[in-house]
């Protein structure tokens, strides 16, 4: 398919967001305004009566009224095409800014992106800023009957289970809509006025009536036609038109009746017959048009006085409903437009097409695509509706409306799919892309989509190969190769989500090998399938990302060279990730800079940011650049929180853990791990369990305490013969449990039978955490030369990128071993593969995370900092200050519970003070002479004194 440019969704009609105009002949109905003024302090108030029951001209009536007296009344005119949640929404936010033009902007992103967040993330930010604004506000949602995606109904559903206070919602309709209304009514949370509510009494047909004719009805004559309209409008409106045209009045009232099919015969055959043939043909070629102009009328019937015809219309009363004070734009009342549309199709069957066609170069000509395509489709013209679509599928996708285009390309016949299965297939393709995107609860149905639409393919092909003329003319064998390449792609991609649920990395595997076979010599768009598949296969499954660099690379310059914006964005973040696996944390940050200034270039694709901020905030916290990793881990968790992006959303939980523990925040850190478990629960994310239990590890280790990591490392259980690669942080954190607990020889053990799984060329990340960790454990095990020689190879392993992390990260033995090393290099003027000013960065990197965790700055910690708080306010976070100079660091609530100790507090006192029990203050006194190498409060004292930790 050939690229696009990207076109933002048309903006909807002005018109839509005013109430009609009044009609002259207007009765007043003060009773049903001041029922009106009360009801609306409610919820929602229902308006469900019969077509022509005055709805609209009496909510319309109100709604002057109401904003002559200083309300805000926001007015929303349904039509057909916002039979689409993102329409309809988008039109929804539209409305609401005519009052409050600041309001929606974050909704209204989120609702028109490619890979559209959930419903209910764009409605969440929508509610929480009218909250805000605070002021009153009514919604009016006329002709709410016309909708019936289950979907919109849901998120309304959704709107007024959550509505603030302050939002009062008013829905016209012609039927009960689907929303739960019992309940509502149960609660008293909605009002209701209907067909008898509505209906004319008698003085108010008798008014209306005269009004109409102008002549003054009998009593008796009033009395019948209430009885046979039963007060209904429009059909009181109708009789009144065909009361001007009889002589006999009463022979007519006795022959009328209020039935429907009776009226739409009516007026085909008295109100229609009775006009001049040129109004009368005007008329019936306008009814295709939901809303018209004068413009658009001449368009459709090539009629030059349009504008003097509409207005003849509007005088006459024939069902003209002015949409703004300019009488530039008209709709036509439901009803009657649905009669003219009947009759035209019985007595002008051909000539429906061409008014249709001609709608349709209209709307096309405006750019209105949606409205054109509508038009096609009706015309029947489905090979110009298939032009159209394919001229604007990719910015339909853009602009997060690709199950609008999904709808429209289903309704095309067997025929033209046979003919364009191109569209068909690339609409299938951008719904599974969106799929991938989404929640789980979400996920199926559009996958479900994106199959019907790859069935329907694959039986005009099956049709093709048993010969069936219903598949039209064979194909040729490239096309039937390219078409049949295609759906195979389609159906293994449909495949690898069941795979990835299922933890099936053998399958994944052959799903991707299948597919990378298929797409040589494909478009960009579909060599997307198999890379994002490898992708998944490589960096979540086998832990060997940077195996897959120097294709990125390749498949990067290859989406650059195309033009197309999507694939460059995503084949730059793979490549992102995989140059972090590989150790090139400066290639990583440069082409995450490089994305992320992209992106806010074409202001697109903003639930993309999210990876690159992941990545960005990895290689910061490698460098020690503790403020900026948090702000972009911040950033990132509130972002995909928003955009309901499980993954990113728990990465980034994960990330803020690891920061918290570097930083010594412990109490944040515990906040976190709390809300990341609950997440990995909620949202049975497997992936993320191995990171997860190697934090909460590392927590217990930090706050001293070794008896929960030890019972959760014995009850675990590892074993090279059940080598699982995305496991390699719980390994390596069990190991850091027996070197906690002392046991040097079960650890080295341990890191030898697990090196030829560590030491791969597939992720150097995981080979530099192994290596730190063979240092530490050589160094405490007293095997200082065997440290220094992993420490040499880590060393000349790290500095070009420059890591700092990795090192402090393990505190004091790997302190002392850069010191050794140092010292020994100085004595034997030894030639080294590394540079010593990166040794020495690294020593200085330790005395500046020893002054920065200085008591002096430790006092000014808040103690009980929450991790909403540092979401919120990263200013209020303090310094940490564990001691570098201590061979295991003291934890900063450690530090607290040893200047109580000191000022001479019992344990329950302590307890008292810290909010724990007494047994954790036990776990941690004994963890700080551990670490002090004492016995008592008061060698404890005297050693706290002389290492300046007080």
């Amino acid at each position: 398919m050939s690229q696009t440019e990207n076109q933002s969704p048309a903006p909807p009609l002005a018109t839509k967001f005013v109430a009609p105009q009044l009609p002259l002949t207007l009765v007043s109905r003060p009773q049903l305004l001041k029922e009106l003024d009360t009801m609306t302090a409610h919820r929602l108030v229902l308006l469900s009566s019969s077509a022509g029951s005055g709805k609209t001209t009496l909510i319309s009536t109100w709604a002057r009224s109401a904003h002559t007296a200083g309300r805000q009344v926001a007015w929303l005119s349904l039509d057909a095409l916002d039979n689409d949640p993102t329409r309809f929404w988008s039109s929804v936010i539209a409305a609401l800014r005519t009052r409050l033009p600041a309001l929606g902007s974050a909704a209204l992103h989120l609702l028109q992106s490619p890979q559209p967040a959930p419903l209910s993330t764009a409605l969440i930010t929508l509610i929480n800023e009218l909250l805000e604004q605070g002021s009153e506000m009514t919604l009016v949602l006329d002709d709410y009957h016309i909708i019936e995606d289950q979907v919109v109904h849901e998120s309304l559903t959704f709107l007024l289970d959550h509505v603030p206070a302050n939002l009062h919602l008013v829905l016209v309709s012609r039927v009960d809509p689907d929303l739960p209304l019992a309940r509502w009514r149960m609660r008293g949370q909605m009002v209701e006025l209907r067909d008898p509510d509505l209906a004319f009494r008698q003085e108010e047909t008798a008014c209306f009536l005269t009004q109409v004719s102008g002549d003054p009805f009998q009593i008796d004559e009033i009395q019948l036609l209430q009885r046979r309209t039963e007060g209904w409008i429009a059909g009181l409106q109708l009789a009144a038109l065909a009361l001007r045209k009889h002589n006999e009045r009463a022979a007519f009232l006795q022959a009328f009746t209020g039935s429907h099919r009776y009226l739409m015969d009516y007026v085909q055959q008295e109100i229609l017959k009775r006009l001049p043939v040129p109004l009368q043909q005007f008329l019936l070629q306008i009814a295709v048009l939901p809303r018209m102009n004068a413009e658009l009328c001449q368009a459709v019937t090539e009629e030059p006085a349009s504008q003097e015809l509409l207005e003849t219309l509007e005088r006459q009363n024939l069902f003209l409903v002015p949409l703004d004070s300019q009488r530039h734009w008209y709709r036509l009342h439901d009803l009657f437009r649905e009669v003219m549309l009947a009759h035209l199709q019985m007595t002008q069957p051909a000539r429906l097409p061409t008014l249709h066609e001609r709608a349709a170069r209209r709307y096309e000509q405006r750019a209105e695509v949606r409205e054109a395509l509508t038009h096609w489709l009706a015309a029947g013209n489905f090979s110009q509706a298939v032009v159209l679509m394919e001229r604007v599928a990719e910015s339909l996708w853009l602009g997060g409306e690709v199950k609008a285009l999904s709808r429209w390309v289903m309704m095309l016949p067997d025929r033209v799919v046979h003919q364009h299965p191109h569209l068909v297939l690339i609409t299938a393709l951008y719904l599974l892309n969106s799929a991938g995107q989404l929640a789980e609860g979400e996920r199926l149905p559009t996958m479900q989509e994106g199959k019907r639409l790859l069935a329907r393919v694959e039986a005009m092909w099956q049709r093709q190969d048993e010969g069936s003329s219903v598949a039209g003319e064979p194909r040729s064998d490239a096309e039937t190769a390219l078409v049949q390449r295609r759906m195979r792609l389609l159906r293994w991609w449909i495949a690898s989500f069941d795979a990835i649920t299922k933890r099936d990395p053998e399958q994944l595997h052959l799903l991707a090998a299948q597919m990378q076979q298929e797409v040589q010599d494909e478009e960009i768009l579909w060599q997307m399938v198999p890379l994002s598949i490898r992708f998944v296969l490589h960096q979540s499954f086998l832990r060997e990302g940077a195996l897959l660099l120097p294709e990125f690379l390749e498949a990067e310059q290859r989406a650059r060279a195309s033009g197309n914006r999507y694939a460059r964005i995503k084949t730059m973040q793979w490549l992102a990730f995989s140059a972090f696996d590989a150790g090139c944390l400066h290639q990583a940050r440069q082409v995450c800079l490089d994305a992320l200034d992209l992106l806010s270039q074409i202001g697109e694709y903003p639930q993309l940011t999210g990876y690159f901020s992941l990545c960005l905030a990895n290689v910061s916290y490698q460098w020690n650049h503790l403020e900026e990793a948090r702000g972009l881990a911040r950033h990132l968790v509130q972002q995909a929180a928003g955009w309901q992006q499980v993954d990113l959303y728990i990465s980034g939980l994960l990330t803020l853990i690891q920061i918290e523990l570097a930083a010594g925040q412990l109490d944040v850190a515990q906040d976190l791990l709390q809300q990341a478990e609950e997440a990995v629960q909620r949202f049975k994310s497997d992936f993320h369990q191995s990171w997860l239990a190697a934090h909460r590890i590392q927590y217990w280790l930090a706050v001293g305490n070794l008896e929960a990591a030890a019972n959760w490392a014995t009850r675990r259980g590892f074993s090279p013969l059940h080598w699982q690669p995305w496991e390699q942080e719980i390994i390596l954190a069990s190991i850091r449990v027996l070197l906690a607990q002392r046991q040097f020889r079960q650890a080295l053990a341990q890191l030898e039978s697990y090196q030829k799984y560590f030491e791969r060329p597939g992720s150097l990340e995981s080979t530099l955490n192994f290596l730190a960790l063979s240092v530490v454990a050589f160094a405490q095990a007293g095997r200082n030369e065997q440290a220094r020689v992993v420490l040499r190879h880590l060393l000349s392993l790290t500095k070009a990128e420059g890591f700092l992390r990795l090192y402090l990260d393990e505190g004091g033995p790997m302190h002392c071993t850069l010191q050794e090393l140092q010292v020994a290099l100085l004595q034997e003027g030894e030639e080294t593969e590394y540079s010593p000013a990166f040794l020495s960065s690294l020593l200085e990197a330790f005395e500046q995370e020893a002054q920065r965790r200085s008591p002096r700055i430790a006092t000014s910690s808040t103690p009980h900092t929450s991790a909403q708080a540092v979401l919120s306010h990263p200013q209020a976070m303090a310094s940490p200050h564990p001691q570098a100079l201590l061979i295991e660091p003291l934890s900063l609530q450690e530090q607290r519970v040893l200047r109580l100790l000191v000022a001479g507090r019992s344990n329950p006192e302590i307890a008292r003070e810290l909010v724990v029990s007494v047994n954790t203050v036990k776990t941690q006194v004994q963890s700080i002479y551990r670490k002090l190498g004492v016995t008592n409060r008061v060698e404890a004292s005297t050693a706290a004194r002389d290492l300046h930790l007080l």
